[in-house]
Formats: structure tokens, sequence, C-alpha cells
């Protein structure tokens, strides 16, 4: 069998459409990938290995303007490169992930009447997804409260979105004396993506200059690249040291996420929807600082879907830094609460998502 997959701009639409693509290879299948060589999909999807044809096309812009006329002329002309390149390696099923590129390859696919499938990894679905699905055959969801906003797809299903084996599997003991944790102590995993958030570091840094320490607990801190200097500095000026030994440790970047996740017992961090999904599939608590420009303030709804089901705190980026300190002080006083959030964080997780979705690709295939 032969499947094109689509998606990009972000690591949240690009690494469940990679989820995909490794198990449909490892069976046996051919696969094509359809995106921007100029987007973040242009560097990771041939790094994972995966043949790439590149094409046309442009977020549009919620007014008019002069440029909604130019992102529409470049939908239409990825549209037909699309067109070109599908009809060239004819696959059974096309899939998209979301982002801008996705829209030009999946309206291809529908003209072609081949058969289509989505994913959408937010609870407020991306502006591509909301267009295309009238038209698809199948959308797969990660939140419940997705369905709301398609109401025109002809099969709808909760799968979740697709985490790492690794991430699922490394236990919790393994995890625990990989970080050398004692039975009484509770490790806090901060971070904010790859690049960090200033935001969540500020406070984490106000919070820690006034304890000096966070003993007998234990913080795992991912500034970030972009913000490790910075935040180096400040703890050295505030007289805390032994940042990789200690009671805090600190890191720009994390290869092995799997690890920390089965450490921790709480978890600060943005809502995208692939680190939801990841603690969810943990089942680990967790305050939830949404980015603020986020497309549609999708992080915000994501972040209030858990806040719902008591599953995390959620703290506004302008909040963070007055509140941070405290509310995490006050969850590790209460493990009685650390647990409900724990169990409730666990009953929203989808660790069979990537089985969920592999399951209607097979039911699309002719």
């Amino acid at each position: 069998m032969r499947y094109v997959l689509t998606g990009g701009g972000t690591g949240g639409h690009i690494y469940p459409a990679l989820a995909v693509a490794f198990s449909l290879r490892e069976k046996g299948h051919d696969i094509l990938f359809l995106g921007q060589k100029k987007g973040l999909e242009g560097k990771i999807v041939p790094e994972a290995g995966f043949p790439m044809e590149d094409i046309v096309a442009a977020p549009l812009t919620r007014r008019l303007s002069p440029k909604l006329f130019m992102s529409i002329f470049r939908a239409l002309r990825g549209t037909w490169q699309a067109r070109h390149y599908l009809k060239n390696f004819q696959p059974d099923v096309v899939i998209g992930t979301g982002g801008y590129a996705a829209g030009p390859v999946m309206m291809a696919a529908v003209l072609l009447r081949l058969p289509t499938l989505i994913h959408e990894q937010n609870a407020y679905p991306s502006l591509t997804n909301r267009l295309l699905s009238p038209f698809v055959q199948t959308a797969c969801i990660s939140f419940a409260a997705s369905e709301d906003y398609f109401p025109r797809v002809r099969h709808i299903v909760l799968t979740g979105s697709p985490v790492r084996q690794q991430i699922l599997q490394y236990r919790r003991n393994q995890g625990r004396k990989e970080y050398n944790l004692e039975p009484d102590q509770k490790m806090i995993l901060i971070m904010g993506g790859s690049q960090g958030a200033y935001s969540i570091n500020k406070a984490v840094i106000g919070w820690l200059q006034k304890r000096k320490k966070i003993a007998p607990h234990r913080v795992l801190h991912v500034a970030g690249k972009r913000n490790i200097e910075y935040v180096h500095a400040a703890y050295e000026k505030a007289g805390i040291v032994n940042l990789l030994q200690g009671d805090i440790i600190l890191v720009d970047y994390l290869d092995s996420m799997e690890k920390a996740y089965a450490a921790a017992d709480l978890v600060v961090a943005r809502s995208g929807a692939m680190t939801l999904a990841e603690i969810t599939a943990r089942g680990l608590p967790s305050i939830l600082v949404p980015y603020p420009h986020a497309a549609e303030g999708h992080q915000t709804v994501n972040a209030q879907s858990m806040v719902e089901a008591n599953a995390a705190f959620l703290l506004e980026d302008e909040e963070v830094e007055g509140k941070l300190g405290p509310i995490i002080e006050r969850l590790l006083q209460d493990e009685k609460r650390l647990k409900e959030m724990g169990r409730a964080a666990k009953s929203l997780g989808h660790p069979q998502a990537l089985d969920k979705i592999l399951h209607e690709i097979d039911r699309l295939t002719p």
C-alpha cells in the first residue's frame, strides 16, 4: 500500500504524522510526505528518513487584505502541485495532521476523490482542519470537545494523539533511579518547550531565589536553549549552585523525556497538544501556563479541558510569576490532591491513540 502524509509548521502537527508514518513503514508500506521544505517539516521529516516533496502554501489571514489574496493564490498553486504529486504516487489514503501546508494537499486529494483522513491534536481545531472537515471522510480527534467543531464530518472518532512508545513504556522506578530520588522525594518537572518559556523561567527563578532550596524535593528545570544562559546566571547570582546534581537540576534540553516523565510527580509546562498527550498518557498532575500567542488561543482551550477534568491548574502567562511557587508548594504538601489529579489526567490519556488511528486508516484503505 502507498500513503501520503502532510502536516507541518509546528512539532505538534509533524510528530503525530511521523508516528503514523513509522508504523506504516514497519508494515512494509510506501510513504511520501508533502509539505514545505522551508518549514520545520523540511528539517524533521528527511532526518527521520522519509522522502518529502515541496509544495507552496501560506497561512490564511483573518481579514480582507492583499495578504489574504496572496495566501489564496499560494494555496491554489500548492493544490495544483500536490495534485501532480498525488497522481504520480497514487496513494491509497491521504492523511493530514494540520498546519497550513496540509490544506492544499488535502484539497487536492479531495478533488482526486482519494480516501482522506485528518487528525486534530488540539481541543479547538486548527483553521485548516475546520475548513477541510466537510470534505474529508474521517476526522480523528484528541479531545471530545473538538467534535462540536466538526458537525459535517462523515465519520469522527476520538483517538487521542500518538505518543512515543518510549514515553509509555519507561517505568517509574527506572526514572527515579535515573535521578537518584529517595522514596520520600518528589520531583517537579518544569519546562517550556525546546526554546523555553521566559515567563515560566522567570517565575521559577523568583520562587527558588526566595527559598534557596527545594529539599527534600527536587526540581528538574528544562529552561530551553534560548533561555539557558539567563537562567543559569540568575541562579548563580542568587547563590544557587550545584545545578546538575543538587536539589535543582538545570538543563537546556532533554533528549530522553521518557526518563523525566517517569520520575516526575508534578509537571509545570505550556499546554501544547503533544505535551498534554504525554502527561495524560503518564497520568501526571500539572500546572499549565498556555502560550498567550498561540493561534486562536488553542493552548488555553487545551488547558481548560484539563482543568474541567480536575487534572490541572491553569495560570495565565501574566500571573504565573506571583502564583506559580505557592501553588507548587501547596500541591507538594497535599499528597491526596496530587493523586486525584494524576488519576484524572490518566483518564484523559489515550495510550492506544496510534493503534486507533491506524485502524481508521485501514478502514479507508481500498
